[in-house]
This record gives C-alpha cells, structure tokens and sequence, in this order.
C-alpha cells in the first residue's frame, strides 16, 4: 500500500506543542493525508490545532466537549470512510511515543488484507512498571479468551486496510476500553491476520496520560468484572441449594444435592452471561450458545460433584469444600465461555 492511499489519525485532547513536530515530520515522510482529533481540547491548546492545519494542511475533526479515545477513533475512522477513497488507515498518538521511523515501518507493512500493530519491547530497561505489568496482563487475557497472541495489545499505532473499517467502527466503546475491545473483534474474525512490527519503547517524563487506571481498567475488563459478580451470586445459589437439600431437608446425599444445585444455579448463571455479561446475539445464535452451553454445563457438573463426593469422604468440612471447587470452575468457566460460547 502506497502512502498517498494511508491517512494517518491522531486522537487528541489538549495537545502540545508537539504535535506540531509530528505534522511536520509525517508531511516531510510524504503522508499527506493527515487526520487530527480534537477531543474537547481547552481554548489555549487549540492554536497547535490551527498551526498543523496551516503550516500542514492537516484536517482537524473537532468534538465540542471530550469524548473520548474510543469516540475519536470511531468518529475519525468513519469520516475517512465516508469522505475519502483511502485505503488504509494508521492511528497513531500524539503524545510523542510514536516515532516517524516506526510510522514508516507499520505503512511498508500494510496491505488490504491485514491489520498491523507497531509493537514495542517491554523488556528494555526504563519501561515503568505500570506499563509493564498493564501490557503483561492483557496479553496474556487476549491469548487465554482468544486464542491469538499480539505481545503489545495496547499499542497505539495500527495500521487498518479499509475492509477493516466498517468492523472498527461497529464495536463499542467510547475511551480506552476500545481499543481491547476491537482487538477482540478483530481476534474472532477467522479471516483476519494480525501482523506485528517491532517499533521503538519511547517514554517521555513529560507526556500528560488521561488513562485513569482504576476506571479505564474496570472499561477494559468489564465483562471479567461482570463475570466475576455473576460467578459470585451463582456460586451463592449453588451453595445454598446444596445446604438446603443436604443439611435442612436431608432428601439427598453429596453427589445428588450436588448435581441438583448445580442445575438450579445454571440456569440463572446462562441467563445473566448472555443478556449482562457478554450480551450475545438473538434467538438464532441463542440456540447454538445453548447447546454449547449446555454441553459445558454437563461436563463441568459431573466433574464438579465427583470432585466434591470425594474430597467429602477425606475431610470434614463439606461446604467449604464446595467453595474452594466452585471458585476454581466458576474463575475457568469464563474464559471458557469468553472464547466458545458467547
């Protein structure tokens, strides 16, 4: 893909003065296709806007009040689709952690076929912890629930093929949890190819970061959060009914009062996974998350009151037993049912 078929498109809220350097050296590199967003951006910082629209004929999509990463990036993919012939797509940041050189490296990767992520080293000496740890965790959560590996989900800079546009657009998400969000989607296509490219780890003591960590990772993570208060309350149910039909009414033994609260607590724990923790699709894709779910259900069931059966014949203590069991079948089952069911 040539450059004078990329737009490149920057998100950005209160800039500095940098972005002015950004405009020059991408206008320099031949990228004349230039997309900014301003996201809110208080009434000093927008000279930098007029001055790379100026100096770089750079166009400058305004939001009158901020709304987001996830909006901008949305908004600025969806103008470029609907009022230019552009065939590819590079978002990058504007906070100066994406080098010309790198930008260069993702534009000789792109094709119309696949999706390209500038992937930086979190290994090098003076990456904060924070970073690190953030990027570790969420490649790892995107391997175990989809099955494909990008070592640095959280990349800013992405080439996307225009076939990819429409897909982007569609996927929900108004700040930070969007770009994990359409990584997933992405993940889920079967016919869509993820290629890396090694870019520089740049980190400037002086960049402002508007990511709130306790907020924006409760946005990334939401449907883990959801699933673990759903898990918390099925788990309850299951528990309970296994007590009554146990200890209260004495009607049956471990294995049965077992099999039955697992049954009663199921039902429950399909209904809030599909229309609160993973709000999946109609009555169609109903039918087959069912069957699957069922099929799960069953397995997980038998095998989770045989475990129990027997550990009850080594120890006395039966309802925590059950716990200890539940919590490691109801943390699995997520990610089970993240991947192959919803």
């Amino acid at each position: 893909m040539q450059k004078k078929d990329i737009a490149i498109l920057i998100p950005s809220l209160n800039p500095r003065e940098n972005i002015i350097g950004i405009a020059e050296n991408l206008k320099k590199s031949e990228f004349d296709n230039i997309f900014f967003i301003d996201d809110g951006s208080k009434e000093e910082t927008k000279k930098n806007f007029k001055t790379v629209q100026d100096k770089f004929g750079a166009k400058i999509i305004v939001h009158e009040v901020n709304q987001g990463k996830g909006i901008s990036l949305k908004d600025g993919i969806r103008y470029i689709r609907d009022n230019t012939d552009l065939q590819g797509i590079i978002t990058m940041d504007s906070d100066g952690q994406h080098l010309i050189e790198d930008v260069e490296e993702v534009a000789k990767a792109m094709n119309k076929e696949d999706i390209i992520f500038g992937v930086r080293d979190f290994d090098k000496e003076g990456v904060p912890f924070r970073n690190k740890f953030g990027n570790k965790f969420s490649s790892w959560y995107l391997k175990v629930v989809s099955g494909k590996t990008v070592c640095d989900t959280q990349t800013g800079l992405r080439g996307i093929p225009r076939k990819y546009f429409d897909m982007s657009v569609d996927t929900e998400g108004n700040r930070y949890e969007y770009e994990m969000n359409v990584l997933m989607k992405w993940c889920k296509d079967k016919n869509c190819n993820l290629r890396t490219v090694p870019i520089e780890t740049v980190y400037e003591e002086e960049n402002v970061s508007y990511f709130n960590p306790l907020l924006d990772s409760i946005r990334i993570y939401k449907d883990f959060f959801k699933n673990i208060v759903s898990s918390i309350i099925c788990a309850i149910l299951d528990i309970l009914f296994f007590w009554l039909l146990l200890d209260v009414f004495k009607i049956m033994d471990v294995f049965w009062s077992n099999m039955v609260a697992r049954i009663i607590s199921g039902f429950f724990d399909f209904g809030i996974n599909k229309f609160w923790v993973f709000k999946s699709g109609g009555s169609k894709q109903g039918k087959k998350e069912f069957i699957k779910y069922v099929i799960l259900f069953i397995v997980q069931m038998l095998v989770n009151s045989v475990i129990v059966t027997l550990l009850s014949k080594i120890f006395v203590h039966i309802i925590l037993i059950k716990i200890v069991v539940n919590t490691i079948i109801y943390f699995t089952n997520y990610f089970i049912k993240k991947r192959f069911i919803f």
